[in-house]
C-alpha cells in the first residue's frame, strides 16, 4: 500500500510492553513499575509517543496501562450476527 509504518499503534503497546518486561529487556522502577515510551511514525512525519506502564508484583504482570495524545483519522462500527 505504500505505507512504510504506522504512525502510532496503540493496541501492539500493551503487549509490547509485557514482552520486554517478561525478558528483562526494561529495568523496573524503584518499585514494581516499568515505564516504556514508544516512537514511532517518524519516517512518515507523523511522530507519535506511547507511553506504556507495566505492573509487575509478586513476579506476575498485573496491568498494563497505555496513554498518549491522539487525533481522531475515522471510525467504525462491527457488527455481529444475533
Amino acid at each position: 500500500m505504500g505505507i512504510p509504518e504506522d504512525p502510532a499503534t496503540g493496541a501492539a503497546s500493551g503487549p509490547l510492553g509485557a514482552y520486554l518486561v517478561e525478558n528483562g529487556v526494561i529495568a523496573p522502577s524503584k518499585n514494581q513499575f516499568y515505564y516504556i515510551r514508544s516512537e514511532q511514525g517518524f519516517e512518515m512525519e507523523r511522530p507519535s509517543f506511547i507511553d506504556i506502564i507495566v505492573d509487575k508484583s509478586k513476579g506476575a504482570i498485573s496491568s498494563i496501562k497505555i496513554s498518549g495524545n491522539v487525533a481522531n483519522v475515522g471510525t467504525g462500527q462491527l457488527q455481529l450476527p444475533t
